[in-house]
């Protein structure tokens, strides 16, 4: 064994499948012991910043009852989203600069690899879904309310929490099947999902074109969102406007049956 990069390369000389008792290493951030209690403290400051600015952000939003409603709870969604994103990956660095021991369990490495890719496209999912917010509120502004109707709201949120959901236990699912050395070095802090299929020793192909799918789905979501955007709202106008014709029109046919009810009443009889 050497130190290269800071990190132990382990030659593996047999592949065989992961166990919930096999451990892997991760990159360590440095190897000077001195320097240690500087990058807890430093990670450990800038991830209760972060937390407690989100939390601040979350509870701002839904006490304050006077804010708009969908851009702002858009932005709560996207800021408990973002906590989450956070702590599934910075505690245990933290428990691992302190301890100074760079281990994961493997099913510790898959839970990494599934929260984080669900956090990941969640918060993906909720700027887009911004996004088609303030696409709304400007080139639509007459409409913004009837649009952004909170059951909207809630089901695009639904909608993003399933494909974040889909596409991580998918990636995870695809990762039990590998064959994998039972002393892995991962060259990161955090088990990343690239950097835990490139040493194995199975065929990856299936899990890089899934990575390559999925990144163009979530992408083109978001790069041809005003395209769909703009189809949705023309159909909307099609169908306000029909409903508009059909009830004009019932009204139309309505008003003489009112004025002969009207006249053939006592009053209006001769």
């Amino acid at each position: 064994m050497s130190p290269i990069f800071g990190f132990r390369i382990i030659f593996c000389m047999e592949p065989r499948n992961q166990t919930a008792d096999s451990e892997f290493l991760l990159l360590e951030l440095t190897d000077d012991p001195a320097l240690q209690p500087m990058l807890f403290s430093l990670f450990l400051s800038i991830y209760l910043v972060t937390v407690l600015g989100k939390l601040f952000i979350i509870v701002a939003v839904n006490s304050d009852t006077h804010l708009p409603h969908p851009m702002y709870f858009f932005l709560s969604n996207l800021s408990f989203t973002d906590t989450c994103l956070s702590t599934s990956t910075i505690p245990k660095m933290l428990v691992n600069i302190h301890s100074q021991s760079w281990s994961i369990s493997y099913t510790g490495c898959l839970s990494q690899v599934f929260f984080v890719l669900a956090f990941l496209v969640s918060e993906n999912c909720s700027l887009t879904a911004m996004v088609y917010v303030r696409y709304v509120a400007i080139c639509h502004p007459l409409m913004y309310t009837i649009i952004m109707n909170p059951s909207i709201c809630v089901m695009l949120v639904l909608i993003s929490l399933f494909m974040s959901i889909v596409d991580a236990l998918l990636h995870t699912l695809m990762v039990l099947i590998l064959s994998l050395c039972t002393d892995l070095q991962i060259p990161h802090f955090f088990c990343e999902l690239a950097q835990v299929i490139k040493p194995a020793f199975s065929d990856t192909l299936i899990n890089n074109i899934l990575i390559y799918v999925f990144s163009i789905l979530l992408g083109g979501s978001a790069v041809f969102g005003g395209e769909i955007s703009e189809i949705l709202m023309e159909e909307f106008k099609r169908f306000s406007l029909v409903q508009e014709v059909v009830v004009d029109h019932q009204e139309k046919h309505s008003a003489p049956c009112s004025v002969d009810s009207s006249l053939s009443g006592p009053h209006g009889a001769f």
